[in-house]
């Protein structure tokens, strides 16, 4: 075993025990104030799991948005929990949050392994090492696995187009790659709406670099063979297929199923967000940049704004001084400010939607997580790019530095926000203890009336 396979593993162990560790400090999770229903729905057993996934109304509140894939996840979730339950080992833990996790570090920890071999094994490490530890990946709470589905396939995309443009003129190269990357584009848009903007981006931005190689001088200035030019079309026709796969599905396919199984259309107005969305861009970037000053120093309010904000700074400071010294260096800025231009416009059309999202007990949540799945590749593009010993061990700093505010962060003081999940939190002890002794009366206890819901409706398959 080489010294990179060795890291890599060990890496992957590494994580594992971050997610288990995560798990016994969660003291069997709690059960959050939308899973108090949606635990039931998934648990209905007196309907088949094809109609219980297809029905937007019990699902999403009626919020239709076409990620079935994410419900039949969802529904494997419930349906584990009460089986653990059903056997004393009462728990509300995503399990696909925790393999979904581990497999974003593998897929990270593969291709950095192979593709980055300018990068010195131990900062491959710290990527994925700090992903893992980060609040946005560590929501293992059952609750919706659409956001980590979507951080997969986005893992997925950026790595596997980045071996295929790194091995551009191996003809035979990448079959598993091309599977790989064609799955995470065709899949994503079943997951969130999220995905279906993820597989939108990659195919602008192959009709960006597609338009720009029809001239002459481009592709001379850069090397872009006639290998590479097929790739590239290859890789656009696989982009375009993916969003119109995508559309159909949204518009016909799972409108079509969803009478088919529960005869009712559902209704588009969650997804006709508008025009105004586009241009929201003081919740995007307060979304953005406070979740990158997050990750990195675990502050809130204007501390993680700034620390964002100068990160951001450095970002573009550092990709300028590249270009200016290294030329042919300006297709992975360009891919670089690109990603960060999607992730802004994503945000703000996320944050116009769903203006809950800003709040301090919301925001660093899982709706981050496919982004930092994007900035993981993004920042390993920079330190391959900028091939110095000083830049790796600078960013190896930040990196520590974010694991370390990460374990420290119950120690580290900040105002006091509030908290819409306190109440459930408090009392999912009492939940748990209900659902495990039947012999209590979970009336006489102090619960939300969803989680005396939930308890009975559990007592109720164990009658069956």
């Amino acid at each position: 075993m080489d010294r990179r396979r060795f890291w890599s593993i060990g890496t992957i162990l590494v994580a594992a025990l971050i997610v288990v560790l995560s798990a016994i400090g969660d003291a069997g999770g709690y059960v959050h104030m939308e899973s108090t229903a949606f635990l039931r729905v998934y648990n209905d057993t007196s309907r088949p799991v094809w109609k219980i996934v297809c029905d937007p109304l019990v699902t999403d509140w009626n919020a239709y948005q076409a990620r079935e894939l994410s419900y039949l996840v969802d529904c494997l979730d419930a349906r584990l929990i009460y089986a653990c339950a059903r056997h004393g080992m009462v728990h509300f833990y995503s399990l696909s949050a925790m393999a979904i996790l581990l497999l974003c570090v593998s897929i990270q920890q593969y291709f950095l392994e192979r593709d980055f071999p300018k990068l010195p094994p131990y900062l491959c490490s710290l990527f994925s090492l700090a992903f893992a530890a980060a609040p946005s990946c560590r929501g293992f709470v059952f609750f919706r696995s659409a956001k980590p589905l979507t951080a997969l396939a986005a893992t997925a995309v950026s790595f596997a187009a980045w071996r295929l443009f790194l091995r551009r003129e191996r003809k035979s190269a990448g079959r598993m790659t091309w599977i790989l990357l064609g799955s995470a584009l065709f899949l994503a848009p079943l997951a969130d709406r999220q995905g279906a903007f993820l597989t939108a981006c990659f195919a602008g931005f192959c009709g960006v670099a597609l338009t720009a190689a029809a001239f002459g001088a481009v592709r001379k200035r850069f090397d872009i063979t006639d290998c590479a030019m097929r790739k590239l079309y290859a890789a656009g026709m696989l982009g375009g297929g993916a969003v119109l796969f995508g559309a159909v599905y949204n518009m016909r396919i799972a409108p079509a199923l969803i009478r088919a199984f529960n005869g009712y259309d559902p209704s588009f107005e969650y997804q006709n967000i508008g025009g105004g969305g586009i241009f929201n861009f003081v919740d995007g970037g307060l979304f953005l940049l406070d979740n990158l000053g997050f990750f990195f120093l675990h502050a809130y309010n204007a501390v993680a704004f700034t620390g964002g904000l100068l990160f951001l700074i450095v970002w573009i400071w550092f990709w300028a001084v590249r270009v200016r010294k290294e030329p042919r260096q300006a297709p992975a800025a360009l891919l670089s400010a690109g990603c960060v231009a999607a992730m802004l416009l994503c945000a703000n059309l996320m944050s116009f939607r769903h203006p809950l999202m800003l709040r301090n007990d919301v925001l660093h949540g899982a709706y981050f997580m496919p982004m930092l799945a994007v900035l993981v590749f993004l920042a390993a593009l920079a330190a391959e790019c900028a091939k110095s010993k000083r830049f790796d061990r600078v960013l190896a700093g930040v990196l520590i530095l974010s694991l370390a505010t990460a374990a420290l962060e119950p120690y580290i003081p900040h105002a006091p926000f509030e908290d819409h999940q306190k109440l459930f939190k408090d009392t999912s002890p009492l939940v748990r203890k209900a659902m495990k002794d039947s012999s209590l009366d979970p009336n006489r206890l102090p619960i939300p009336y969803s989680s005396l819901k939930l308890v009975e409706h559990f007592r109720s398959t164990q009658k069956r």
